[in-house]
């Protein structure tokens, strides 16, 4: 008679069967586990837990050899680190970390290597109390006195917009969601960026004056409504520009906008 283990006899769930049918392009598809793309209904919830614990349960032999193979991991990695600085409009950026700890630290220093550091972003002050954090988008105004940043908090790469004070630390009140690019005119008040559709392609260009919270999204200057269209981002470019990428189906265009003083003036170039 063969002893088998809990590993071996263990049961995987099985996900019910739900077609769902899409008529693309003149083809039909039929996804029978579209369903599970529903996170709030409890039945997603308990099929995942479900996946969990088996996983749990097949795996638990191997819990020694799991915690030999991340502590040697561990060892090789070098924990408290600094990556090399960049300079950029009379400030040293850099990133480090610190043994224990989970994020990396964003930091500065003026004017010189051997200046004292200011820590612009701890992430991992931004993580206490949540289950997951990542920083996207970090982006020092020109002036070095606020910092535009983006946060996703859930997993799902719906970052979030946030301005920040860099004189005294704090955040503003200045708040968007589900962003994408980020850029600054050269008068260190009006932020471009790039929001998400329901297909998370970036697709719109708003420009924010920092303060003005009484609108989500101020004011719209590019839209990419034709088919097959995405922007891929704004970015700054030469002194006064902001550069948005818009990406179509039979090429790309580039869109460089005149930031001087806040005005916009489109101009178009092909590629």
């Amino acid at each position: 008679m063969t002893n088998l283990s809990p590993a071996q006899t263990a049961t995987p769930p099985a996900a019910k069967k739900d077609p769902k049918t899409t008529d693309i392009n003149g083809h039909t598809l039929v996804d029978n586990y579209y369903w599970l793309r529903d996170k709030p209904n409890p039945e997603v919830r308990a099929y995942l837990e479900a996946e969990n614990a088996y996983t749990d349960s097949v795996m638990k032999p191997t819990e020694a050899l799991q915690k030999k193979l991340y502590d040697e991991m561990l060892g090789r990695i070098k924990e408290t680190d600094v990556d090399v600085p960049y300079p950029q409009d009379g400030y040293f950026y850099y990133s480090r970390t610190e043994a224990g700890k989970q994020y990396g630290i964003r930091c500065r220093k003026k004017g010189s290597l051997d200046a004292p550091e200011q820590v612009v972003i701890d992430v991992n002050k931004l993580a206490e109390g949540k289950k997951f954090m990542s920083l996207a988008e970090f982006e020092p105004s020109d002036d070095g006195n606020l910092l535009a940043y983006s946060t996703d908090e859930t997993g799902f790469r719906q970052y979030d917009l946030h301005v920040r004070d860099l004189r005294t630390g704090e955040d503003l009140p200045d708040h968007v969601a589900k962003t994408g690019s980020i850029a600054w005119a050269n008068d260190n008040k009006t932020i471009f960026y790039t929001v998400e559709d329901s297909a998370k392609r970036q697709y719109r260009v708003y420009k924010h004056t920092v303060g003005n919270t009484g609108a989500a999204h101020p004011a719209l200057l590019l839209a990419a409504t034709l088919e097959g269209a995405a922007l891929e981002g704004a970015t700054s470019g030469a002194p006064g520009q902001v550069i948005a990428l818009v990406v179509l189906a039979d090429g790309a265009d580039v869109l460089l906008f005149r930031t001087t003083e806040a005005t916009v003036h489109a101009v178009h170039t092909e590629i």
